[in-house]
């Protein structure tokens, strides 16, 4: 079994492109100006050709302040959001940087316990070492899926990686209270070893996924986090 392993220098980091909201608010500007134009020209002309008070031009009057309203509530409803968006942001780094280290406890932890039951898995131990990595894993920190959710507004899907590795490591100690309830685990070294085997395979997947969630993690809030940094 191939032991979990990610390299620093190949993690692919993709950052949210700013691009998109720049074109989003050029077409919306554009259009805007656009209406605006036609809808002054044709009240100028309305009040050259029949006067202010007529009802063409009241009716350009009417359509121009309709659409100043509409821009308003659009501009509100726009501002309001941006503004959700950034508090999500701000929480979900705050929240980000808090986890940094507490990330990199966990992958240690679930490390060690991968590797030894990785080599059980192949060569068989001690079946009481299993009520020890057992306590190892149930003491490790137990995010929320509100806590998770707060996380996504960060890049690279690092809420998602987070919940998968928990579900993993959750998995593992299923399968070895599973496995402590066995009575032939105590005798059978084939029972065992497969045991080893299935814990070792969940604990592999969620080392990983921990591992490149706090690395995404530590990538979206170092600037903010380093103390060589402003």
């Amino acid at each position: 079994m191939m032991l979990a392993s990610c390299n620093k220098n190949t993690l692919q980091i993709t950052m949210e492109n700013p691009d998109t909201t720049q074109t989003q608010e050029w077409i919306i500007a554009g259009v805007i100006v656009v209406t605006s134009i036609f809808i002054l020209t044709g009240l100028i002309f309305a009040i050259f050709k029949q006067g202010f008070q007529s009802s063409e031009a009241a009716g350009w009057t009417q359509a121009l302040g309709s659409f100043a309203a509409i821009v308003a509530a659009v501009w509100l409803s726009r501002m309001q959001e941006r503004k959700l968006k950034n508090d999500a942001l701000v929480t979900a780094q705050v929240i980000g940087a808090s986890m940094v280290f507490q990330l990199a406890q966990v992958v240690s932890n679930t490390q060690k316990s991968l590797e030894w039951f990785d080599q059980v898995g192949r060569a068989d131990g001690d079946y009481r070492e299993f009520e020890k990595h057992l306590v190892i894993l149930e003491s490790q920190p137990q995010w929320k899926a509100e806590d998770l959710a707060k996380l996504t507004p960060l890049p690279n899907n690092c809420a998602y990686k987070m919940a998968a590795g928990i579900d993993r490591i959750n998995t593992a100690i299923g399968l070895i209270k599973e496995a402590r309830a066995n009575d032939g685990i105590r005798t059978d070294n084939f029972l065992r070893m497969q045991y080893a085997g299935k814990i070792a395979s969940a604990l592999n997947e969620g080392t990983l996924c921990f591992e490149i969630a706090a690395q995404r993690i530590q990538a979206a809030v170092h600037k903010f986090t380093s103390p060589y940094n402003g």
